[in-house]
């Protein structure tokens, strides 16, 4: 169970940063 939430807490460390990036990338290319 343990492994199970620490690919749950990986995978949304993950999808958050991504979501900055393509922030980010939206903001220079504006």
């Amino acid at each position: 169970a343990a492994a199970v939430e620490e690919q749950s807490a990986v995978a949304n460390d993950m999808s958050a940063s991504m979501q900055r990036a393509s922030q980010e990338a939206a903001a220079i290319g504006q």
